[in-house]
């Protein structure tokens, strides 16, 4: 094992991510982000016992989707894990909500990742955010007008979500 991995499983038990001898939902959009969350859990499975399967969302809002979607396809085959696939219909949500496309996104996607975490019997749902999404949140927030409460960190496991990278930055 090398030393970054062996950083973070130690990280993850002494956190207490509560993961072991679980099914974990893998986000992976085909970004470096999400990329590397999967390559660090296919390398850690083992160790914290877990069984990995891979959820690919794909918004429709970039040219490049249908490229990410095939990287994924291609990654998953490689690893030999199980992959979900679906297509989300980011526009047209937003418009019927009155949302912007980021939060509409953000709303259809983890409302397939809990069907799916459901329906493929996973206690996680694995996201690559890091540090640095936490920093650009907080910043985020403080333009919008939130008070000190706004500095909270994002913690590892909330609900569902587990962001076993969160306290690493890219």
């Amino acid at each position: 094992m090398r030393r970054f991995e062996a950083s973070c499983l130690e990280r993850i038990r002494r956190r207490g991510d509560g993961v072991r001898g679980c099914r974990v939902l893998v986000a992976c959009s085909g970004g470096g982000d999400s990329v590397a969350l999967l390559a660090l859990l296919w390398a850690l499975r083992r160790s914290l016992d877990v069984e990995l399967c891979v959820a690919h969302a794909a918004h429709g809002l970039r040219p490049e989707a249908e490229e990410d979607a095939a990287f994924v396809a291609r990654l998953c085959r490689r690893l030999d894990l199980d992959l979900v696939e679906a297509r989300l219909d980011v526009r047209g949500h937003a418009e019927r909500s009155g949302q912007g496309l980021e939060t509409a996104a953000r709303e259809l996607r983890w409302a397939w990742f809990e069907a799916e975490a459901a329906s493929c019997g996973a206690a996680v749902v694995a996201t690559g955010h890091s540090l640095d999404d936490h920093t650009e949140t907080v910043f985020r927030r403080l333009a919008r007008g939130s008070g000190l409460a706004c500095l909270t960190p994002l913690p590892p496991r909330q609900g569902l979500r587990w962001s076993p990278l969160v306290d690493f930055r890219r």
